[in-house]
């Protein structure tokens, strides 16, 4: 997460200004109440009990939360001018705060903590532009109290005791550095949202859905491989699988509204069509770490031909595709629609370099590869892969160029 315009001191003609310190609990005495809408969203419930529970297991303190009563708002048994009111959901977002935060970006998954004191008694303010940015506002929080969740479960947990919890007073805005933030292997829910991961899923994208064919009765449906037609690949230079690709993804967004896109792609492996038409859209650009020639330009030539059918009902769908294999260069000849959105999945390059590594002729190469599709589409994904084949472990961020 990005974070902006941490009011946590101020430097003012050389001397350090310590930013106020607002109380939560003091001595094991709660000097707080939680404080949540009427008709609280379960990730605003979960935000309210997860700050309970963890600053219970601080400073063995349990804080009270109250709930709004409608026509009479929230009803605490003890003076407000007292304790520190904190106020959890996107129902009490200010204008002030959604201008602050939206300044910064629209992602859903943006929040704000607004942390101040008053004549009138001291706030803390907890909203997100979506429930879930209100509860990541929360573990925002929880963080600054010095809590961690190093790995799934009580081991990774780390809670100090403090018999005495303070904030700082503050104007926090976090937004997502990634819109899409993926673990593969993260199977821990309650870990997965602590630790803010989330947006959206980027779709399978191996295979191309053209409904119910048979190799036997419709053979040049499929690849011509070695003079004999197989099931590896389509045949995609053939108009009949392109018109039934497009009425394939038509179906899909009839029955998926809300999906903004439709994953495609070559089946996963090898055994491409050599039919003198399919290798007429091909550029001849070899690729020198798959040993062949790219297959990059025939499938953005289908893709944006796909697009092109689907744009009468579907002007803004997209298509999804892993960026893989002998498809992992950009295209020569063929423009892509920035309606298609590649998603880099380097299996046969090293992972173990960084980026910037100044021996690793890999990464260099898998960087040029990068920068070349950033110029020519507006959205890119970074799949990577963290370890080794055998482990599958990989992750999915979103970037845009």
């Amino acid at each position: 997460m990005r974070s902006f315009f941490i009011l946590a001191a101020t430097l003012l003609c050389g001397f350090v200004i310590e930013a106020k310190q607002i109380a939560v609990v003091e001595n094991g005495i709660a000097k707080s109440a939680i404080l949540i809408p009427a008709q609280p969203h379960p990730d605003e419930q979960l935000a309210a009990r997860e700050l309970v529970d963890h600053i219970e297991k601080m400073s063995g303190c349990r804080i009270e939360i109250v709930q709004e009563v409608p026509g009479k708002g929230w009803e605490i048994a003890q003076d407000r001018k007292k304790i520190t009111s904190i106020y959890i959901g996107t129902s009490g977002i200010t204008q002030e705060m959604e201008k602050a935060i939206r300044s910064q970006g629209d992602d859903p998954a943006s929040f704000m903590i607004k942390a101040h004191t008053s004549s009138s008694g001291n706030y803390i303010r907890i909203s997100g532009l979506s429930p879930e940015g209100t509860l990541f506002g929360v573990y925002e929080l929880l963080e600054q109290m010095g809590v961690r969740w190093y790995m799934p479960g009580d081991i990774g947990t780390v809670i100090p005791e403090k018999k005495t919890i303070t904030i700082d007073e503050q104007n926090t805005v976090q937004i997502p550095s990634f819109a899409a933030r993926h673990l593969q292997m993260a199977v821990d829910r309650t870990w997965y949202r602590r630790m803010r991961l989330g947006g959206p899923v980027f779709p399978s994208c191996h295979g191309i859905d053209i409904g119910k064919a048979d190799i036997e009765k419709e053979p040049e449906l499929f690849a011509l491989v070695d003079g004999k037609r197989q099931k590896s690949q389509l045949c995609v230079s053939n108009p009949e699988v392109l018109a039934r690709a497009i009425i394939q993804a038509k179906n899909y967004f009839r029955k998926n509204p809300s999906a903004p896109w439709i994953g495609m792609g070559p089946n996963d492996g090898a055994g491409f069509c050599e039919c003198p038409n399919c290798r007429a859209l091909d550029a001849g650009d070899f690729d020198i770490f798959e040993h062949r020639i790219s297959m990059t330009d025939r499938y953005i030539w289908f893709f944006n031909k796909v697009l092109e059918g689907i744009s009468d009902e579907f002007p803004d769908k997209k298509i999804g595709f892993y960026c893989y294999s002998c498809y992992m260069k950009p295209p020569v000849k063929v423009k892509p629609d920035p309606r298609i959105v590649p998603a880099f999945a380097p299996i046969s390059l090293c992972r173990i370099h960084g980026m910037s590594n100044p021996v690793c002729p890999e990464r260099s190469y898998y960087r040029k590869i990068m920068e070349a599709w950033g110029k020519l589409l507006p959205e890119i994904y970074e799949r990577g892969y963290l370890l080794s084949l055998l482990t599958l472990a990989s992750h999915s961020v979103r970037f845009t160029p």
